[in-house]
């Protein structure tokens, strides 16, 4: 692994005294180059440089520092050490191999939930920072991104060395409000004032799934829509009315088990229903070989019958969560307790305003 190496320049008239300082500390520099008498310029490693910080040179001297990585480091250093044409040649090939890789991902899409998208379809295909050009299909791109991305209507995926990019070509399904605001759901206007555009609802009006709200012929359209969605659920209150609870009978069994005996051991009870609680203990006292005391114990089940209280409230708590399943945010719950065919039920109705 090559050290990280710290480029450090040193500006002023000081240069002998933080020299100086240097050998007091016993920080060694590498590449120290004087130019004239107010500059110089080095490396440090990163053990050095942290002993420099130590010692407060950094801000007595104001040094200013650039973090140079060790492969950075010694791709200067190779000039210097194997002669300059030669040097020369390797940088080139190292920068040859380099362009044969996907270096950076550009993407010009929308929306932010289109570039997401877009770049987990990319990391699928193989196109990760570093990858060889070689195991990039351009086309194959292009035809997974048209077929997989429901939002994306037309895509240009182009090479520019070492640059992948992503043309603003795609189009999000979300821009067609610049024409149009179409009900998500059954819902019910809440607010409707319309700048730019044309409508043929007012507010309180009953608008169905998919009929369009505010329409425009061309241009962009100005209007600002709320609408309130609503969702219930209906649940039988019998289906709390019973719950499961241990009935206070048990039956257990004490094994002693050996390291290669599984501690999980089953024997043969009478209850229907049950619920299985295993216990350890380690009893080795000492032993070379470690011995534990199992015991599997089996608590009866049985069906106790709730108070209507109890049931009723876990009925609305059931009701609750499946009214506002696919709410995002909820406005207002209402709960109706009803009777049909001798059977009590809660509905719950949810109400949630949103923004189109």
């Amino acid at each position: 692994m090559l050290e990280k190496k710290y480029k450090i320049t040193l500006n002023g008239l000081n240069q002998n005294q933080f020299l100086n300082a240097c050998q007091k500390y016993g920080i060694t520099l590498t590449n120290y180059i004087r130019f004239g008498r107010s500059k110089s310029e080095f490396f440090l490693t990163h053990y050095n440089y942290q002993k420099a910080k130590e010692q407060n040179l950094f801000q007595f001297y104001k040094l200013e520092s650039r973090l140079v990585g060790g492969f950075a480091y010694y791709l200067l250093k190779i000039p210097q050490k194997i002669g300059l044409f030669s040097g020369i040649l390797i940088c080139s090939l190292i920068v040859l191999f380099t362009s044969q890789r996907l270096v950076k991902i550009e993407i010009e899409t929308p929306s932010k939930s289109l570039n997401s998208q877009i770049s987990e379809l990319l990391t699928k295909n193989g196109c990760i920072i570093g990858s060889p050009w070689k195991n990039i299909d351009v086309k194959n791109i292009e035809d997974e991104i048209f077929a997989n991305i429901e939002d994306a209507s037309s895509v240009s995926v182009k090479k520019v060395g070492s640059t992948l990019k992503i043309s603003s070509l795609i189009a999000a399904k979300s821009q067609l409000r610049t024409t149009a605001i179409v009900a998500p759901e059954d819902c019910q206007i809440e607010k409707l004032q319309v700048a730019k555009g044309s409508s043929a609802f007012k507010e309180g009006d009953i608008v169905k799934k998919g009929e369009t709200i505010v329409s425009l012929s061309s241009g962009e359209l100005a209007a600002e829509v709320k609408v309130r969605i609503f969702s219930q659920s209906s649940v039988a209150i019998s289906q709390f009315s019973i719950k499961t609870a241990p009935t206070g009978k048990v039956q257990s069994k004490t094994k002693l088990i050996w390291p290669w005996q599984s501690e999980n051991f089953e024997f043969n009870c009478n209850f229907e229903k049950y619920e299985k609680q295993i216990s350890t203990t380690n009893c080795s006292n000492g032993l070379l070989i470690p011995i534990k005391k199992v015991t599997v114990t089996y608590c009866e089940l049985g069906e106790i019958k709730q108070d209507i209280e109890t049931a009723e409230k876990l009925a609305k708590e059931k009701a609750q969560a499946l009214a506002t399943k696919e709410l995002k945010i909820t406005d207002k719950i209402t709960f109706l307790l009803r009777d049909q065919n001798g059977q009590k039920f809660v509905d719950c109705f949810a109400e949630s305003v949103i923004e189109l």
